[in-house]
């Protein structure tokens, strides 16, 4: 389903190794956003 969403251009993947977050945060999350208007 990811290759048939964004077809021919692909967003780079993220994965970051890590012992502890900031502030005692036990989440992060690295987002990507789709606009209806072309840049």
């Amino acid at each position: 389903e990811y290759a048939l969403f964004f077809g021919d251009h692909k967003p780079a993947r993220v994965v970051v190794p890590t012992n502890k977050l900031h502030f005692g945060c036990l989440l992060e999350i690295e987002a990507t956003a789709i606009l209806d208007r072309k840049i």
